[in-house]
């Protein structure tokens, strides 16, 4: 199963070249740099925009599945079964989530070097939601184990310096009966003992 990233999310396409091709030009047509580069001859500009993109592709890399633990990592309701569980390791509890939005922004920023010196800070913001419904977490040890069905749509919205750069995109997820996590996703520490 391919993993859905922010990249695949907002532009579509196989997550590859096709992916990273449609992103890198959709940002240097929408994005400004900021003042200092802007005043630098054409050439350096289109140089500047183009490794401001490319950054930008390698950044959106992130899994949207993680970035839903993430999200639920602020529930508190999850996080009161998650300590119940770190503190007695022989629990294995399952919180049903009712229908619920649950998000996480990331904020990347790239530096622009003309020359190897800094011209200055492109800031970018990633925007993931999750619209979850009917999804139940299993929980052993203080972490999430396990996600049991349920229906999860994702919506990726991007931004350059605050200026939308490209429109707001969803996908369903295809939650399987019971997806076991490779690596339990702590919440919170197991108590010693």
């Amino acid at each position: 199963m391919t993993t859905l990233t922010a990249r695949v999310l907002l532009y579509g396409g196989s997550g590859g070249s096709d992916t990273s091709a449609e992103l890198v030009g959709t940002v240097i047509e929408a994005i400004e740099l900021p003042g200092q580069v802007r005043q630098q001859v054409e050439a350096v500009r289109a140089d500047a925009r183009a490794k401001v993109a490319n950054a930008l592709d390698g950044m959106l890399g992130i899994d949207v599945g993680e970035a839903l633990l993430t999200a639920w990592s602020t529930y508190g309701d999850l996080l009161r079964v998650a300590r119940r569980t770190a503190a007695d390791s022989t629990l294995l509890k399952t919180v049903p989530l009712v229908a619920h939005e649950a998000g996480t922004t990331y904020h990347p920023r790239v530096e622009v070097l003309v020359n190897d010196v800094p011209q200055g800070t492109v800031n970018f913001e990633l925007s993931l939601t999750f619209a979850v419904d009917a999804a139940r977490l299993d929980l052993t040890r203080g972490a999430v184990v396990a996600v049991r069905s349920g229906s999860c749509v994702a919506t990726a919205e991007l931004a350059c310096e605050g200026t939308p750069v490209a429109r707001p995109r969803s996908s369903e997820l295809n939650l399987p009966g019971v997806v076991r996590l490779n690596r339990p996703f702590v919440l919170v520490a197991p108590q010693p003992g």
